[in-house]
This record gives structure tokens, C-alpha cells and sequence, in this order.
């Protein structure tokens, strides 16, 4: 299927089974308490905003979500063979075709965001563009979502100075939610 790749080293490579095996994960532990935070870097921040608006969690914490990659002249590039030539791009760079599709299935589904969400990212952020941090905004309605744009600190942001500054709010967002 055209959600599946084909690594190097022969493995595939499909957001759908990531998203699959954390929607498993989610419904066993959601068969346990209803308490439930999502909390998601990079990738893993659009998979947590993609299972919230499914599930019934508390609230998420979303650190440089994977939404809208910085425009450079190789992601450009690679977008262009992407939409000429789908099967070379696959074959070229298979992890990138398939964080490129999951990018674009959730900003393309993406409804309302009802629960609250803290969203932090740096403006320096060399991956991946302010776009996203917007687009997420723009869909909270919760009165009580938080979004932090902190100045320097790469796309890594708890493995930079800024680590002590991010598990603080995460901690505290998570106490008052």
C-alpha cells in the first residue's frame, strides 16, 4: 500500500502501524482509567495529536509535533519528486516519504482539538516550520491549551538548555489539566 515503505535494510516503514500500535497501547490502558495524558515529540506529537481527537484522553503535550516540515531546498526538492514521480521518491527516501504522508493525513483530517494541549517548539527549529505550532492553535478551543514558542533550542528541545524549562511546563500543565 502506498502507507508502507521498504527500508534499506528491508524492514518497512508505515505510519499506519505506528498509529495502529499506539492506538492499541491506548485502548488497553484506557480500559484501566480514564486519566489519560498523550505526550509526543517530533513524530510522536502528531501521533498523539491524531489518537486525541479519537480518544477520550485528559489532554496532550505536544513538543515540535510533526506537522509542516521548514521549507529547504531539499525538502522542496523532494516534495517536487514526490508529486511527479511517487515511487521514485518512496525509493529514494522511504522514512521521509512516510513522515511526509502521516504530515499530510492529519493536517488533512484534523478537526477541532476539544481537550486542552500545551504545545511547545522553538522558533529555530531547523526540521520543521512555525506552520504547524500555528496550525495546532488555530484548531485549539480549549480555554485552558497553552502554546510556548521558546526562542532557541533546534528542533531537540529536551536535549537542550531548555530541558529543565519544558519538563516544568509539561509537569505543570499536566497538574493543572
Amino acid at each position: 500500500s502506498s502507507s508502507q515503505k521498504r527500508l534499506n535494510n528491508g524492514m518497512t516503514c508505515s505510519w499506519s502501524s505506528c498509529l495502529s500500535s499506539s492506538e492499541i497501547t491506548l485502548e488497553i490502558l484506557l480500559d484501566y482509567t480514564e486519566s489519560i495524558y498523550l505526550i509526543g515529540f517530533s513524530f510522536g506529537g502528531t501521533i498523539a495529536l491524531d489518537m486525541m481527537q479519537n480518544y477520550p484522553v485528559k489532554s496532550s503535550v505536544l513538543i515540535s509535533p510533526a506537522l509542516v516540515p521548514t521549507p529547504t531546498a531539499r525538502t522542496i526538492a523532494f516534495r517536487a519528486v514526490r508529486k511527479i514521480a511517487p515511487p521514485i521518491a518512496r525509493r529514494l527516501a522511504p522514512l521521509e516519504d512516510t513522515m511526509l504522508d502521516f504530515m499530510e493525513h492529519v493536517r488533512a483530517d484534523a478537526a477541532p482539538i476539544q481537550q486542552p494541549v500545551l504545545v511547545m517548539q522553538a522558533k529555530d527549529d531547523p526540521i520543521l516550520s512555525m506552520k504547524g505550532f500555528e496550525l495546532i492553535r488555530g484548531r485549539a478551543v480549549n480555554s485552558r491549551s497553552a502554546f510556548v514558542q521558546i526562542e532557541r533550542g533546534g528542533h531537540v528541545l529536551v536535549d537542550s538548555e531548555n530541558a529543565h524549562e519544558v519538563f516544568s511546563r509539561c509537569s505543570d500543565f499536566i497538574k493543572e489539566v
